[in-house]
């Protein structure tokens, strides 16, 4: 069985330094990026965006969609796409999660998963290819 989510990997701008967003996972201390289920009446990029405000309080506009990861979670396989989003508002988020906003160097070092950095990367390149500082 296959289990769909979204997640989004938001960046906003600081001083001219463009700056990522990390969320702590649900059960642990891992730096992850927010991301959760699909619901049935959402599309993939809407499922983006709610997770985003329910784990980190942020809100956003999706600038490109940056890729998939698909991983293995007891019986089912999990495929989730990320989006590269444009911070906006902000206001506390309801799940108790920690948040950081780090350069990307200092987030390359803090996201826990390989695979993270590798869209970490993919999200810095295409924010520059876009223009977005």
């Amino acid at each position: 069985m296959k289990r769909i989510q979204a997640g989004a990997v938001a960046f906003r701008v600081r001083s001219d330094q463009r700056e990522f967003l990390l969320v702590t996972a649900k059960r642990s201390d891992e730096w992850i990026f927010p991301k959760g289920n699909v619901d049935t009446d959402e599309t993939l990029e809407e499922a983006a965006l709610r997770e985003l405000r329910e784990e980190a309080g942020v809100e956003g506009v999706i600038v490109a969609e940056i890729g998939k990861l698909t991983f293995a979670y007891r019986d089912e396989s999990v495929e989730i796409t990320y989006f590269l989003v444009q911070s906006g508002a902000t206001r506390p988020n309801g799940e108790g999660r920690k948040i950081r906003w780090l350069p990307l160097e200092e987030a390359l070092r803090l996201v826990t998963f390989d695979d993270f950095r590798d869209l970490l990367r993919r999200a810095a390149e295409e924010a520059s290819l876009q223009g977005l500082v």
